[in-house]
């Protein structure tokens, strides 16, 4: 909204200094070094064209600077069994945590039964506020903050090292389960991964050569999942040991590596359980134009690496996604905001100003010349 009223100024202010010189005759300007007299005749039409496309383009800049840098995400949709937390801040005492019943239903004391699945959160918080304040007018808005993302499970099987089922915010694609599910055994075949679909396209059943999916780097080209998706890793014929792409390498040196926009980029020793977030704090901290949401560890896999991001931004505040391990030789790297055609921070502000510094004395030198 400020950024959009902002923009609106600028435009207002532009049109304002056009106006102003409408009004105006043409200009002589005449040299002032005795000895030549060199008029230059300059038309009022011409000054007004150039003074109104620097001004929009001011603006046009401003729009830029003041924008976010990323895409606003669509919010998550509540569905059964997520578990969620309901908070009435004028009075504490009637939170609860509930679980959505398979009919997409919860039940509050206060206002008894209402419909969460399908809706989200901020949707669901405004229903339970405008009901609980029926019932006690104290009360005129409620916080409902997910808690547990179980509409959002898949499961996988077979030849990896935590089988299980795996609940996401936002449910990633075949690879990317596999390694959350802390990689492969020795003796898994990811030539034939099979993924049965749950939910969408239910029944469907899919045979996945992940391995060269990996090795030649189509990440684009791995399924994505769907909930109630169900992966199975085989084993491989013969009892042979697999390739074991996200398998540790004993042989690898015992340390992780961090660049990017870190206080102190190079290598760092790897201890055991060490996470990205821990990592970083070993790197001596982020500069302040580190972009949490966008961190990539790049794991290497016998000959080729494969590439995550990482959003340490909502992990810190959230807890979401699952915290990632790091491995020996893992490359850690953090990017640096940008935003529009600067990059966000003073150093956008510091350059407006002084654009809209120098368009401002344009405008009244104009005015004072077309005085005279």
């Amino acid at each position: 909204m400020c950024r959009m009223s902002y923009v609106a100024f600028s435009h207002s202010f532009a049109l304002h200094c056009v106006r102003r010189l409408s009004a105006k005759t043409e200009i002589s300007l005449h040299s002032i070094k005795p000895g030549y007299i060199m008029p230059t005749l300059l038309k009022k039409d011409s000054i007004m064209r150039l003074i109104q496309n620097t001004l929009c383009l001011c603006a046009f800049l401003l729009c830029f600077a003041f924008a976010a840098p990323g895409e606003v995400q669509a919010e998550y949709k509540i569905g059964p069994e997520d578990v969620l937390q309901i908070s009435f801040w004028q009075q504490p005492t009637l939170d609860q945590t509930v679980t959505v019943r398979r009919d997409g239903k919860i039940t509050i004391s206060i206002i008894g039964e209402i419909t969460a699945a399908g809706l989200k959160p901020a949707e669901l918080a405004k229903k339970i506020g405008e009901r609980a304040n029926y019932y006690n007018p104290a009360i005129s808005q409620a916080a409902v903050t997910v808690l547990g993302f179980n509409s959002q499970k898949v499961y996988i099987n077979g030849q990896v090292t935590h089988p299980g089922a795996y609940a996401f915010e936002e449910l990633p694609d075949v690879w990317t389960l596999i390694k959350e599910a802390g990689g492969v055994a020795e003796m898994a075949d990811l030539s034939r991964v099979t993924l049965i679909r749950g939910s969408k396209d239910a029944g469907r059943i899919m045979t996945i050569n992940i391995e060269k999916l990996v090795a030649s780097g189509e990440f684009d080209d791995i399924p994505g999942l769907y909930p109630g998706d169900i992966v199975e890793v085989p084993r491989m014929p013969g009892g042979i040991a697999g390739s074991g792409l996200p398998r540790a390498d004993r042989e690898r040196r015992n340390i992780v590596f961090i660049t990017g926009a870190v206080t102190r980029s190079g290598p760092i020793n790897l201890e055991e359980g060490m996470d990205v977030l821990d990592a970083l704090v070993m790197a001596g901290g982020t500069t302040v134009d580190a972009d949490l949401r966008k961190v990539r560890v790049i794991s290497k896999h016998q000959g080729y690496s494969s590439v995550m991001t990482i959003d340490l931004d909502k992990y810190s505040s959230e807890g979401t996604p699952r915290r990632y391990v790091l491995r020996a030789e893992d490359t850690v790297v953090l990017p640096r905001k940008t935003g529009g055609l600067f990059r966000v921070g003073w150093g956008t502000f510091r350059d407006i100003v002084a654009i809209t510094a120098t368009v401002v004395s344009t405008v009244v030198l104009v005015d004072q010349i077309g005085r005279r």
